[in-house]
């Protein structure tokens, strides 16, 4: 069943234009698998809408166009007076006799005048109508940038991405992890784990503090949710980079070494060469490293450095191994497998003789002991040679 959640993710950022890579890239980014992302698509797909059509455009007819109303009030025209009333009406037009030559200068003089008066009057009337047409006249509006004030087109962006509700609890888990390890409460870390580690941390009464956790990434792997962390200030043989696996139980998120371990071999496998399809593997012990130098009986640190090698010319897929000490008559053997050697590959293995007998409750004295190793014990897997499957090295262990 598809997750609503990301049906109602998907189809919001459809609705606005981004692209089906766009959302794809942000949902795995934020944990989906390729696989959800797909069925929510198809999912929406059928519901799709179709594309509107653009309605016909026809022209309006003729007499449907309304007459254009004026935004400005027309100002009346206000009553000029004739330009012959703003001549001096006490003025008496000259009559023209012929026996009056020597007033021929005066008429001279008076028609200049009507002139004058006349061409005043027009000037008047001209500067009135000028006037009257500029004070009607509307505020010049000013131009607007409608450039500048337009707003630049956008490139839709996803919105945040949707988590996948799986990832984001298992994220909070790891704040508790980190806070068992920072501080060794390992209660608090019992309670995230599986059934079968949390039994496996009781009984061992795993110890042990760092300075720093800091996690990597976390990732969907099939079924199972694959967190990185990083840490720092840990037990010297604690790998700083490691893998952490969670597995669905009880309807909770647990962490879980078996998943953990084997999620590590199968990496580590996936970047191996097969070698020769027609060869056979050989393993071989090419050395062991006792650490301390000068061990003590029963102290927890002594560590027991172990180097097997496939000097074969194909794969090695299933490299098994059991260990004992020889002189520590109660010791448990300790047993390893499941390993991959590619060809000329070389493995180390840590083993903790006393920290492990001690699981049981077992003491060792002091005195010389031999380590023993025997390679592909049940020879479930086939070799080129048998006769190097042996080790044995002698190790003195002290009192004090």
């Amino acid at each position: 069943m598809v997750n609503q959640q990301l049906l109602d993710y998907i189809k919001q950022q459809l609705g606005q234009n981004v692209s089906k890579e766009q959302i794809k890239s942000s949902l795995m980014s934020g944990g989906w698998l390729v696989s959800d992302v797909e069925e929510g698509f198809n999912a929406i797909a059928p519901q799709s809408a179709p594309v509107p059509r653009a309605p016909s455009l026809s022209p309006s007819p003729i007499s449907n166009i309304q007459p254009i109303q004026s935004t400005q009030p027309i100002q009346p025209i206000q009553h000029i007076q004739p330009i012959s009333n703003l001549i001096n009406p006490t003025i008496q037009q000259p009559s023209f006799t012929k026996q009056e030559k020597p007033k021929s200068g005066k008429k001279a003089i008076l028609f200049l005048v009507i002139l004058i008066i006349l061409a005043g009057g027009g000037y008047f009337a001209l500067k009135y109508f000028d006037n009257s047409k500029t004070n009607n006249a509307p505020a010049p509006t000013p131009a607007v940038n409608q450039e500048a004030n337009q707003t630049p087109a956008t490139t839709p962006t996803p919105a945040p991405v949707v988590e996948n509700p799986d990832i984001t609890r298992v994220k909070a888990i790891l704040v508790d992890i980190g806070q068992s390890f920072m501080t060794g409460n390992y209660a608090l870390f019992a309670q995230h784990a599986s059934i079968a580690t949390a039994k496996f941390l009781t009984a061992s009464s795993f110890t042990g503090k760092v300075s720093t956790f800091t996690v990597n990434s976390v990732i969907q792997s099939g079924a199972n949710i694959v967190a990185n962390a990083t840490t720092t200030g840990g037990p010297s043989n604690q790998p700083p980079t490691q893998n952490l696996v969670f597995i669905k139980e009880n309807g909770d998120w647990k962490l879980d070494m078996a998943a953990t371990m084997q999620y590590d071999t199968d990496e580590a496998n996936a970047k191996k060469g097969t070698g020769d399809p027609n060869g056979l593997p050989d393993l071989v012990v090419t050395g062991v490293t006792v650490s301390p130098a000068h061990p003590i009986v029963n102290d927890k640190n002594v560590q027991i450095l172990i180097f097997v090698k496939n000097i074969g010319t194909k794969k090695a897929d299933n490299v098994s191994f059991e260990v004992k000490i020889l002189g520590f008559a109660a010791d448990v053997p300790y047993q390893a497998g499941g390993y991959v050697l590619a060809p000329g590959e070389t493995m180390t293995e840590t083993y903790n003789p006393y920290k492990e007998n001690d699981f049981f409750k077992i003491s060792d004295t002091a005195g010389q002991k031999t380590i023993q190793i025997v390679l592909n014990k049940d020879r479930d897997m086939v070799e080129s040679n048998y006769n190097n499957n042996v080790f044995t090295q002698v190790m003195q262990v002290y009192s004090n």
